[in-house]
This record gives structure tokens, C-alpha cells and sequence, in this order.
């Protein structure tokens, strides 16, 4: 008995995973579309010396919040994911069903802790899950499944190479960490190291100065 359940969810595993599409960050929607506000919501008062911080709403594990630019998103501490999706609108099927699939996806994963940005979208009625992960100690993204990069890459005319692939890539998670700011934490050596390589960018290579060694930049 204990068998056939196991294959059971595996089975239910392989069928959500079905509706999985690989994405990256430059192709989430929020950012890209600016959303009309509903007439119905708006509230333009502001009371008499309100000061209060900002009212995050909690709805269930996840927990909005806003961007600097003021889009929200929410991120899931338990399953360390985030989304752009409005969490409040979703009902508790739409929702058990993304988090049915945020399981059978990190059942992939052999017990990384990378963390993961799902944009749910519905397609002729059926839902798909466009996703990417993120394993900030390598600031890079990744997929469980083969990416066509055609799109991503086509710019580059040398992208025969990982090195070259791997430089977009790290593009992408530099663009994922402006997109979904918390959590995602940067120390100052490192803020540092970043500032050098990009004045060598900018100058060094004009005036023939040798590049930056990366592995003593932390240390500048």
C-alpha cells in the first residue's frame, strides 16, 4: 500500500511539473506593465498626522511587500519562494495547486535550499507556472530542466561558450535581487569589490590598466 501511494505522488509530481516553463527575471510582467488601479479601491485621504509604518498583509505562509518602486510582491519564508502573483485574489485552490507545485518542484532540487520566483499565468484556462531559482552564494540563476536561451542570449554573438553564458546569467540574478529585494543581502566588501571592477569597466581597459583580480577584489 505504502508503494502505490509513493508512486501515487510521484505521478502527481511528474504532472504538475508538466506545467512548468522556464523563465528568467527581465521577463517578469509586473515590471514591464503598469497596472490600472481599480477605481472602487482608491483611497487618496490621508489622516492627521499618520505616521504608522507600512500594513503588510499576511496570507497564510506568504507575506507581502513592497518594492521601492511601489509594485508589490510576496515571498513564502517556508518554501522560500516569491511571487509577483496577488496572493489575495488567488482562492485556496488556485493556491493549493501553486504550492502542490512548488513542492514537486523543490522535490527535484536533491535538498538545495536555492531559493525560487514562480509567475503563475493562465494560459486557454490552464495554469502554468513560469519559474527560475536563485542561488545567491554563486549570484546566478538556474532551472530543474534544459533552457532554450535563444531569446536570453541572442545579443551575443559568442555565446558558444559557458563563460559567456554564465556573464548573462549572473546579469539575471544581479536583475532579481533590484526585482525582489528582500532577503537577498550584500555585504560592504562586497559592494566594494563591485565598484572597482566597474571603474575598470569604465576606464581601465582605455588606458591599458590590467583587470581586477577577482579573487582579491572582496578585499580592495
Amino acid at each position: 500500500m505504502a508503494t502505490m501511494t509513493q508512486a501515487g505522488s510521484v505521478n502527481q509530481q511528474m504532472d504538475l511539473l508538466k506545467f512548468s516553463v522556464p523563465m528568467w527575471p527581465t521577463q517578469l510582467r509586473q515590471y514591464t506593465e503598469i497596472p490600472l488601479p481599480d477605481p472602487q479601491c482608491c483611497d487618496y485621504n490621508v489622516e492627521t498626522m499618520k505616521i504608522d509604518p507600512a500594513q503588510l498583509d499576511v496570507h497564510g505562509d506568504w507575506s507581502e511587500f513592497i518594492h521601492p518602486s511601489g509594485a508589490t510582491y510576496h515571498y513564502n519564508a517556508r518554501t522560500k519562494t516569491y511571487t509577483e502573483m496577488n496572493i489575495k485574489a488567488c482562492s485556496d485552490q488556485q493556491l493549493q495547486r501553486l504550492e502542490s507545485w512548488i513542492n514537486a518542484s523543490r522535490a527535484k532540487l536533491d535538498g538545495k535550499q536555492w531559493l525560487l520566483v514562480v509567475d503563475p499565468i493562465s494560459v486557454g484556462g490552464t495554469e502554468i507556472y513560469p519559474y527560475y531559482y536563485v542561488i545567491p552564494e554563486n549570484r546566478i540563476i538556474a532551472w530543474i530542466e534544459p533552457l532554450d536561451g535563444y531569446l536570453l542570449f541572442q545579443e551575443c554573438e559568442t555565446a558558444w561558450n559557458w563563460n559567456h553564458k554564465r556573464l548573462e546569467l549572473e546579469a539575471q540574478y544581479w536583475k532579481h535581487v533590484e526585482y525582489f529585494p528582500h532577503r537577498m543581502e550584500i555585504c560592504l566588501s562586497e559592494v566594494r569589490a563591485l565598484r572597482v571592477q566597474l571603474n575598470w569597466y569604465r576606464v581601465g581597459e582605455y588606458f591599458d590598466i590590467p583587470a581586477p583580480d577577482q579573487n582579491n577584489l572582496s578585499e580592495t
